[in-house]
């Protein structure tokens, strides 16, 4: 069936008459693979240390790459994660702040810019906009306007670059990685493709393979998971009680009362995580079809490999599951990054943001990052050269469109972590992420840390301004 879809859409697609890239062997620029993942938090992997999760392949990559230990999204929430991830730049500019819509077309994105400079460019899963993308030779795209990209992991119908619809068979992530690799294996290099798969969202229906995969592990909700509501600040409180957790992705919450109506002693919550862990091998095995379909190409020893999220998912911190809250499993994600020219076996602590992939993209491909795109080039720490490439970031999220300001921001350094809530009210939280890595104690009425909190409060504002912020973006406002 996959042959037969690609067959299909060759027709749709022709590339070979437009091609312009280099014969191999005659352009030393390497090709440019990402892997996007969906709601995958950074501490979710094997190399990461989960108790039980097995990824062989992550893991391999991480050994013959680096792993930045702290990768942030600037705005944890689909749509404008991945504007971010194509335009390097972030919400401010782009002004996707919520899921869906158009994609901001007055930017020249990521694919369009290596178009130009001579590279095949591809782009086969979920976008999470109502349109696609410009830039891309050869795409596959989720994306219906009635459900926004989202629906089941099965026979999911998808669109092509010319609108015509077609339907893959079984699991969707494994049908789009073999289309990958039909597609790389027909393309001359240098090229740069975006694997951008669906899994670990919601809905949680894993490939038959892996239905019964950990059944016996032992799962539990993580220890802040009954921590006072009361402690909360008010933007969440006006959302959940003590008698419930708060879902911030309607999806999530529905398959959480799913699992509360079927029968069953034991209580959702776990449950709901073990599904969410079902989900994540797939994204493994996406990624050894990938490096054998490389492998045999020829392509492999001259392709920078990076695999990375969309946004992390809170999975019953504080009593929350979801996303776009800026607490550390909603911001944090995997990054690995396999550079065959750079070091192996990098574990790279400091600071790096999915701002920074695109600027780095460019860099890869001879191409300077213009100025408003105001990410880092990551290449002097995957070669070694350097140890950071920033002490700390901005993060705005919550964004609401008919309002058209955010409902909070923060600052995350190094050590420190700073939440400015806006909507219904100001109010702060600041955590030290070094000794409370959880955040369960807020220091922002702590005697003892006001001169870190007033410098914080100082810092957002900076970067705030240097990010060209609108000046009311700062300002409380009522629910």
């Amino acid at each position: 069936m996959i042959v037969r879809i690609v067959a299909l859409l060759s027709l749709l697609v022709p590339l070979a008459a437009a091609q312009t890239a280099s014969q191999p062997g005659e352009d030393a620029r390497p090709n440019i693979v990402i892997l996007l993942s969906d709601d995958l938090r950074w501490d979710y992997l094997g190399v990461a240390g989960h108790p039980f999760l097995e990824t062989p392949e992550l893991d391999r990559l991480a050994r013959e790459g680096a792993c930045f230990e702290n990768a942030v999204v600037v705005t944890p929430l689909c749509s404008p994660s991945r504007a971010t991830l194509l335009t390097g730049m972030g919400i401010a500019t782009h002004r996707i702040g919520r899921n869906g819509g158009e994609f901001p077309r007055r930017i020249s994105n990521l694919a369009e810019r290596l178009k130009a400079a001579g590279y095949t460019t591809a782009l086969l899963g979920k976008t999470g906009f109502t349109d696609q993308p410009k830039g891309f030779d050869y795409l596959v795209d989720f994306l219906s306007p009635q459900d926004g990209g989202r629906g089941d992991t099965y026979n999911r119908a998808v669109l092509t670059a010319g609108d015509r619809k077609i339907k893959t068979d079984g699991f969707s992530t494994d049908a789009l990685a073999a289309l990958a690799v039909e597609h790389l294996g027909e393309v001359q290099r240098p090229f740069f493709l975006v694997l951008s798969v669906k899994n670990p969202h919601v809905p949680y229906t894993p490939p038959a393979r892996h239905s019964r995969l950990y059944n016996d592990a032992e799962i539990t909700l993580p220890e802040s998971y009954r921590d006072p509501v009361g402690d909360l600040p008010g933007l969440i409180r006006h959302h959940r009680d003590d008698k419930a957790p708060l879902f911030v992705s309607m999806p999530l919450q529905k398959q959480y009362r799913a699992l509360e109506r079927a029968p069953s002693r034991k209580p959702p919550g776990p449950r709901l995580i073990r599904k969410y862990v079902k989900m994540i091998p797939s994204i493994d095995d996406a990624l050894a079809t990938l490096r054998k379909g490389l492998e045999e190409q020829g392509h492999w020893d001259n392709t920078v490999m990076i695999f990375t999220s969309d946004n992390g998912i809170l999975l019953g911190e504080k009593g929350i599951f979801g996303k776009e809250l800026l607490y550390e499993p909603s911001i944090r994600v995997p990054l690995l990054i396999r550079d065959p020219r750079g070091r192996a076996g990098l574990k790279i602590p400091g600071p790096v943001l999915n701002l920074d992939l695109a600027p780095t993209c460019l860099a890869y491909a001879g191409l300077t990052p213009p100025p408003e795109m105001t990410g880092r080039d990551l290449r002097p720490l995957l070669r070694g050269q350097a140890k950071t490439v920033r002490e700390d970031c901005l993060l705005v999220s919550g964004y609401a469109p008919h309002l058209r300001r955010p409902a909070m921001m923060g600052v995350r350094g190094e050590r420190f972590k700073y939440i400015r809530y806006l909507r219904g009210g100001l109010e702060e939280e600041l955590f030290d992420l070094q000794s409370d890595p959880g955040e369960r104690r807020d220091l922002s009425d702590d005697p003892a840390a006001a001169a870190t909190l007033e410098k914080m409060r100082a810092r957002l504002d900076e970067l705030a301004k240097e990010d060209g912020l609108p000046g009311e973006w700062l300002e409380p406002f009522p629910f």
